[in-house]
């Protein structure tokens, strides 16, 4: 195994590769996507993650789910502000409506619940932890490999919310770009903790909630509510979506500086380097 692992660490771009390979194709396999499916189906990846990133890390990546953790929420919870008001909001609406709980809310609650949480923890170990050790190992802790590990997580994690959609309008096309980069400007939001405190269970803690928490009122009370999410639209919704993906650039834009001015200047990278070499 420390032969193995020796060979991974030294070459690790082509476990990423493979990763992006299976996390591309891998849920294809499952033409009925129940809400269990899609969970396993998360989780299942998100170990996979793990997996590659001990092949680099070695035992090290059990670190990152150690101290830290309450450090990383409470800097991030500014993040999930925004989902509590459209939770507030989307909940009010029900009410207001006279709207009635769905049948079992209790057990549908806790699924979806389990749901995001497979979400975050595949979402953050994939896009955050594996591409930014491959990057950061690949380069041997230089200090600008942390350069290009934050560019590209960013990229890939802005990327991966659009891929598969087709575009017949200027309107999907901006809804695309902005989508790319305000999932991008989040990302980066993690990745900077990430770095802070090597730890990412804060960042999956946080990564659920901003997700799931807008989705409550529609967990509660819309019996049709289903998990698949499009995020370029076209028309009137398209023109809406551009204005709230204009807010969370924005929105992001600021928690990043924030960050960046409290906490980045912390990290001492040329330490942090040596643990990849």
């Amino acid at each position: 195994m420390n032969r193995e692992r020796n060979i991974f660490r030294r070459f690790p771009v082509i476990l990423l590769i493979f990763f992006l390979f299976v996390q591309r194709y891998f849920p294809r396999l499952f033409s009925n996507r129940t809400l269990v499916i899609e969970i396993t189906i998360r989780f299942l990846l998100g170990s996979l993650a793990f997996f590659f990133t001990y092949l680099i890390d070695g035992r090290r990546v059990f670190s990152y789910f150690g101290k830290g953790t309450m450090y990383c929420v409470r800097r991030l919870f500014i993040m999930i502000v925004p989902s509590i008001w459209m939770s507030v909001l989307s909940i009010s609406s029900f009410v207001m409506g006279e709207a009635s709980f769905v049948r079992d809310w209790p057990v549908r609650f806790m699924q979806y619940l389990l749901l995001f949480l497979s979400v975050g923890f595949y979402e953050e170990m994939s896009s955050r932890v594996l591409i930014n050790d491959t990057i950061v190992c690949q380069f041997r802790g230089r200090r600008s490999s942390f350069f290009f590990a934050a560019v590209i997580s960013a990229l890939i994690f802005g990327v991966l919310h659009i891929l598969g959609t087709s575009f017949s309008s200027s309107i999907e096309v901006a809804c695309a770009i902005l989508k790319v980069v305000s999932a991008a400007l989040v990302g980066t939001c993690f990745l900077l903790m990430f770095w802070r405190k090597e730890n990412i269970l804060g960042s999956m803690i946080i990564h659920a909630l901003f997700d799931f928490i807008p989705s409550i009122g529609n967990i509660l009370f819309d019996e049709n509510f289903s998990f698949g999410v499009t995020y370029v639209m076209d028309g009137d919704m398209g023109r809406m979506a551009i204005i709230v993906y204009c807010l969370e650039i924005l929105w992001a834009l600021c928690i990043l500086f924030k960050i960046w001015k409290s906490e980045v200047s912390h990290v001492d990278f040329a330490a942090l380097g040596r643990k990849y070499r």
